[in-house]
């Protein structure tokens, strides 16, 4: 009898540490983002040739609203410098993990995964990869330049 209670003692402490560690988003991740956030900035930075950076100081009425219906509202008065402002949108988006969200774009039929940088009570911070292809004034050349997009939000 002894020996069948360590057996499955020793079988169930080998389940429990070999598991997977869970990767799914905590509810605290996801009930932190699902609120109103207002935009405070918008930056694009292309390291390899700063030229092309550019950034959008958010106003008053800039938001993005992560509602629990997992739609992700973005209104944005715009900026020329930054591409697609004006925006105003409605976006599919998935938690993933704890530092991580999926946009899926309908129009597009793509997804962009946004890095969750910090998230706090008050403070939210949201990067991506971004890629720019640009073609010199005669139209033969065309260069490509990878860099990152940091959205900046307060409540």
């Amino acid at each position: 009898m002894k020996k069948s209670i360590t057996l499955l003692i020793i079988i169930f402490a080998t389940l429990l540490f070999s598991c997977k560690k869970d990767t799914q988003p905590s509810f605290e991740i996801i009930s932190l983002l699902q609120n109103k956030w207002t935009l405070i900035s918008e930056a694009w930075i292309y390291p390899a040739n700063s030229t092309y950076n550019v950034s959008y100081t958010g106003i008053s009425t800039d938001y993005y609203l992560f509602n629990t219906r997992d739609t992700l509202l973005i209104n944005q008065a715009g900026d020329p410098v930054i591409v697609n402002n004006p925006k105003s949108l409605a976006i599919k988006y998935s938690v993933n993990t704890n530092n991580s969200v999926s946009l899926y774009d309908q129009l597009s039929n793509s997804t962009v995964v946004l890095t969750i940088q910090k998230i706090s009570n008050d403070s939210l911070i949201l990067t991506n990869d971004i890629t720019a292809t640009f073609t010199n004034n005669g139209g033969n050349t065309q260069t490509t330049y990878n860099g990152t997009r940091t959205v900046i939000l307060k409540k």
